[in-house]
C-alpha cells in the first residue's frame, strides 16, 4: 500500500465509532483463525504468525465491546504497538531447536515464540482492560 492509501484507510477506521472497529477487528481475527485452520492453505511461518496472535487479539477484544471507549483506545494504543513487534520476533525465530542438552531443548523455536507472545498479549491486554476500567470508573 502506498501511504495515500494507508491515510485513507487510517482516517476511516478513526472516523468508525469504537464498537464497529471492535466488531471489524473480531471479524478479520476469525478469518486469521480460520485461514490457519487449513494447514493445506498457508505455510508454517504464516501459521505461526497468523494463528495465535489472531487468537489473542480475538480473545482480547470480547469484553472490550462491553466496556467504555477510554478501554478500547488504550487497549487499541498498545495492540499496535505489541503485535508488529511480537510478529517480527515470530518471523525472526527459529524454525525448529536443533539444540538440546540432556535431552531437553532450550531456547524458543516459532511456535513457542508465537505462544509465548501471544499469551503475554492477552494477559497485558486483561490487566489494561482492568486498569482502565477501574480509572474511569471511579472518576
Amino acid at each position: 500500500m502506498e501511504r495515500e492509501e494507508v491515510m485513507v484507510y487510517h482516517n476511516y477506521m478513526l472516523k468508525m465509532g469504537y464498537k464497529k472497529q471492535i466488531i471489524l477487528t473480531v471479524i478479520i481475527s476469525l478469518l486469521g483463525i480460520g485461514i490457519v485452520s487449513y494447514p493445506n492453505l498457508v505455510n508454517e511461518l504464516l501459521e505461526d504468525i497468523i494463528g495465535f496472535p489472531a487468537l489473542s487479539v480475538f480473545l482480547s477484544l470480547l469484553p472490550l465491546y462491553f466496556l467504555k471507549e477510554g478501554v478500547f483506545k488504550a487497549w487499541r494504543t498498545f495492540a499496535l504497538i505489541y503485535l508488529p513487534i511480537a510478529i517480527f520476533l515470530i518471523a525472526i525465530s527459529p524454525e525448529q531447536l536443533d539444540q538440546s542438552f540432556l535431552g531437553m531443548s532450550y531456547g524458543s523455536d516459532r511456535e513457542s515464540t508465537s505462544i509465548a507472545t501471544a499469551g503475554l498479549f492477552v494477559l497485558v491486554s486483561y490487566l489494561i482492560i482492568a486498569y482502565k476500567s477501574f480509572t474511569l470508573r471511579s472518576k
